[in-house]
């Protein structure tokens, strides 16, 4: 007749086409429940840091040095990076970089379309970037820090840095779980003349 099967489970989703044993029957038991968690405030889940490591040329600009990616979880309440700090530490010589920048991306891919905060001239020891970065949900936010490399940078010196912290609005400082990954970008000259393959 109208009398329902009662079948929970927290871990199978049932077939319809197949039903499961019952637990119970009942006239009263609704035909078909649903639990519906509510939405939660976004939190950051982890933080780490990846380092670029291929040789970067004389007077190349925005060469990605590191990689901060930061993950969340929960849709409500989006949060907002107000600032981010890199080091230059593992850098040879810091004259060898005429201006640092961080730029954001959503891909493990690295644009300079959306820039964050202003760049550094003649960067050296700790740079700390402000802005207003609002973070997507999950995996997708990418922090990444660039040089400007020297015309004259002296060939064969390394180029590194730390990602320290990052601030959200709420306010809270996180530390990525690897502020200093292993790894620098070695300068090298760019080649010169003219070459047929």
């Amino acid at each position: 007749g109208n009398r329902g099967i009662y079948y929970r489970s927290d871990v199978t989703n049932p077939d319809p086409n197949s039903p499961p044993t019952a637990t119970g029957t009942s006239s009263s038991i609704n035909q078909i429940q649903l639990d519906i968690t509510p939405p939660s405030n976004m939190s950051i889940t982890s933080s780490t840091t990846y380092q670029i490591d291929d040789p970067v040329l004389q007077g190349d600009n925005d060469a990605a040095i590191l990689a901060t990616q930061i993950i969340t979880d929960g849709t409500q309440n989006p949060l907002t990076v107000s600032s981010i700090t890199f080091t230059t530490t593992g850098t040879t010589n810091t004259s060898d970089i005429t201006s640092a920048k961080v730029y954001y991306t959503t891909t493990p891919t690295f644009s300079t379309a959306a820039p964050f905060g202003s760049a550094i001239p003649n960067p050296s020891g700790t740079l700390t970037f402000t802005g207003t970065q609002q973070l997507a949900i999950g995996s997708g936010n990418y922090f990444w820090l660039a040089y400007d490399v020297a015309p004259g940078a002296t060939l064969y010196n390394l180029l590194d840095g730390t990602c320290e912290q990052f601030t959200t609005t709420e306010p809270q400082t996180y530390t990525p779980t690897t502020p200093t990954p292993a790894g620098s970008r070695t300068i090298r000259a760019p080649l010169a003349g003219t070459y047929t393959i």
